[in-house]
């Protein structure tokens, strides 16, 4: 049975036809172009001469899809879709015409337009509206116990991020790389602030009568917390105001407050320029890319207070934090001890009786559902948060931020001559926390100067005996004498085992990095 027919090859005779009628419009448009450019004799400024040529074949190699233009003014030209009309090759006279430039930043912009996917956006405050309605609806099915607790406990995490597709990114049409960007981890941490405050209301109160003093105490955390909240939203992190239009970063870094003398002598004490925000940043400042501004002693961007943690904002972030940390700990401590008094009573059993951690569960999953499951949301939030605590109380003792912390090799103002770690704004914890305290912003860039002025009169760096810097530099040096003491045993052994074989070659011996 014969098979299904093939159309014919194409020649090397009609493939060489077909090249040349190629090249010869190649040919006759670039002819057309260089005829248009030239100015016309006829009076008609950039009007190109007549030919037997259609433009249809010039203008697709210009712009790739074109339409023509039926007006008597443009004759014949063809306008590439979604530019403006004066985008056109064949102008009538006196018409402004287009730079070549501007032309093909336009074509881009239209291109990136049509190459972008669209995005339908059907809810606008998806990312603020989510994490409530998605805590109120858990909150119902737990109290009408529409679905057995054990299935609800597994079923929790996928059916949010989910909803949080369906919601945030499809419906809101959002990216979830935005997701830091926008409000959905600061409504997701308000709404369960009231969720706990509501719970711990609703029949846990009156179960810890003899624990007045800690549940008393729980409620007045669960309701500041939110008001804390708000305020770091609203307060200004300390973002560095844009120089006025039209200056330079230079002119800007002229208007500095007066710095000692020798200041410019060091290198490092330049600022770097944010030509994004045309300003010079003065030293310890960054650009926060999440923001798109430049924060004064930036710390990090934190998606719970939607925005940056700053000079002007720290001490009210940090009391922020204590105060969740310290609410975390009561709800928990709260909570088993209700916990475990329900499954005694359940069980008919006296208030001391001794319980299995198993069995408190279980029935805790089966009476309370609700209150478990916030319970153990809890328990991850409560070990990120003691984390955090934990940094920023290091920061504040060493006089460093987040963000030199996690990338201090990228500031030079945090090394000396020697190329050792070095930071000469640590002046030993008790009065860092005093300069953290005060409310008004210490000039970095005048401090610096002084005390590097101080270490070049010394000779050494003037590090306190009771400092972090101390602690890190010799770390640093312990790390640093381990690795060439394992380099060098890897060395000889190797010598060891060339020496067995006859064919030892000389290494120079291995120093360490100053």
């Amino acid at each position: 049975m014969p098979g299904p027919s093939l159309p014919p090859r194409q020649t090397r005779a009609a493939k060489g036809k077909a090249s040349s009628k190629q090249a010869s419009a190649g040919k006759q448009g670039n002819a057309i172009r260089k005829q248009g450019a030239e100015p016309a004799q006829d009076g008609h400024a950039g009007q190109p001469q007549s030919t037997g040529i259609m433009n249809t074949q010039m203008e697709p190699a210009l712009f790739g899809t074109a339409t023509a233009d039926p007006s008597p003014a443009h004759g014949s030209a063809l306008q590439p879709p979604g530019l403006p009309m004066s985008y056109s090759s064949r102008g009538p006279a006196g018409s402004q015409s287009m730079q070549a430039p501007q032309a093909h930043h336009l074509e881009g912009q239209v291109m990136s337009q049509e190459l972008e996917p669209p995005h339908r956006k059907y809810f606008t405050h998806a990312d603020a509206v989510y994490p409530p309605a998605f805590v109120t609806l858990l909150a119902a099915v737990c109290y009408w116990r529409l679905v057995p607790p054990l299935a609800l406990l597994i079923l929790l995490l996928p059916l949010f991020l989910v909803g949080l597709q369906c919601f945030i990114v499809e419906g809101q049409g959002m990216r979830p790389a935005k997701l830091v960007a926008s409000r959905f981890t600061a409504s997701l941490v308000a709404a369960l602030q009231v969720a706990h405050l509501l719970t711990f209301m609703n029949g846990m109160f009156q179960s810890l009568q003899d624990h007045s003093l800690a549940a008393a105490l729980f409620v007045a955390l669960c309701a500041l917390l939110p008001l804390l909240q708000w305020r770091l939203i609203k307060m200004d992190p300390g973002f560095l105001e844009s120089p006025v239009e039209g200056s330079s970063p230079a002119s800007t870094a002229s208007e500095s407050p007066t710095k000692p003398p020798g200041f410019s002598a060091h290198p490092r004490n330049s600022p770097s320029t944010c030509y994004t925000c045309s300003l010079k940043r003065p030293l310890r400042s960054k650009h926060c890319a999440t923001c798109n501004r430049c924060v004064e002693r930036f710390d990090h961007h934190c998606p719970v207070i939607c925005g940056c943690v700053g000079a002007s904002n720290q001490r009210s972030f940090m009391a922020f934090i204590i105060c969740m940390l310290l609410g975390q700990a009561l709800w928990l401590r709260l909570a088993l001890l209700f916990f475990h008094r329900s499954a005694l009573h359940a069980l008919s059993l006296p208030l001391v009786s001794q319980l299995t951690a198993g069995a408190v569960f279980s029935s805790s999953l089966r009476l309370h559902p609700g209150k478990m499951l916030l319970t153990l949301i809890q328990v991850p939030l409560v070990v990120g948060n003691a984390l955090l605590v934990c940094r920023q109380a290091a920061g504040i003792a060493a006089n460093l931020t987040a963000n030199e912390m996690l990338a201090r090799q990228r500031y030079a103002y945090l090394f000396g001559h020697d190329g050792r770690y070095l930071n000469l704004f640590d002046q030993g914890p008790l009065r860092n926390l005093a300069q953290w305290a005060r409310p008004e912003h210490p000039d970095w860039d005048v401090l610096y100067a002084a005390r590097q002025q101080e270490m070049d009169a010394g000779g050494q760096p003037k590090v306190p005996r009771l400092s972090i810097t101390r602690v890190i530099r010799d770390f640093l040096q312990y790390q640093e004498a381990l690795r060439v003491a394992r380099a060098q045993k890897q060395q000889d052994r190797e010598d060891q085992l060339l020496r067995r074989y006859g064919c030892l070659i000389p290494k120079p011996p291995l120093l360490m990095e100053p």
